[in-house]
């Protein structure tokens, strides 16, 4: 059973700050989404300054002009669009759905997410919770827990089947699991023609290597 220890975080992807030629006025700061940020709110306040050479008048306000003292004052008046242009991507493993569920409570971020409809977790991994110390009895507990769910899920999957018509396929997949069939008895069965059925018997004979509407890989000789 593969267990995460703790949370593993990458950096994925930043943005870059073009800046708009028109307009003269650069930021203290080396971070892009900084800049960026700083420039949306200087533009909703016209506060780029006298020498910008952008139409409308400008005034800088004293205390605000670096980038630091900018943002704070953002975040003060809870001007959160201007935060908003900010873009970083990241990517998480090793973190609890109970963590990924208090995330995507907040709009202002998006979230690509493992599915749990799609995927096959019968090799999923366990987070230890940090509450836990591995050595001691409430770890003893947790594992076989883990180890348990793990081996009730194996059991209860039986069979995936995923896209159109997945319903009739897996009707046919759930007769065959409960009469204990092998691949070698779905194989020998018999199903209506033409119908959707007749995959479940198909992928018996391919499994055997006797396909009948599989093209077969072995060369003619």
């Amino acid at each position: 059973m593969q267990i995460f220890r703790e949370p593993r975080i990458t950096l994925l992807a930043r943005q870059e700050f073009m800046g708009a030629p028109h307009i003269q006025w650069r930021s203290d700061t080396d971070v892009p989404a900084q800049a960026l940020a700083e420039f949306a709110g200087r533009l909703c306040y016209l506060s780029f300054g006298a020498d910008a050479g952008f139409e409308g008048g400008h005034k800088l306000i004293a205390g605000r002009t670096s980038n630091a003292d900018y943002l704070s004052n953002v975040l003060g008046v809870k001007h959160g669009s201007v935060i908003e242009h900010a873009v970083w991507t990241f990517l998480f493993e090793g973190v609890s759905r109970a963590l990924s569920h208090e995330l995507v409570r907040h709009r202002h971020l998006s979230f690509s997410q493992l599915s749990q409809r799609y995927v096959d977790e019968s090799e999923v991994a366990f987070v230890l919770p940090p509450e836990i110390r591995e050595g001691t009895p409430a770890y003893d507990v947790w594992h076989r827990a883990c180890a348990r769910a793990n081996d009730d899920y194996r059991e209860l999957l039986g069979l995936v089947v995923v896209g159109p018509h997945a319903t009739e396929l897996i009707e046919v997949g759930r007769v065959a699991i409960d009469a204990e069939s092998t691949i070698e008895t779905l194989s020998l069965g018999m199903t209506a023609h033409p119908t959707l059925s007749e995959a479940i018997k198909e992928a018996g004979l391919v499994a055997l290597g006797r396909p009948v509407h599989v093209a077969s890989k072995r060369k003619a000789r």
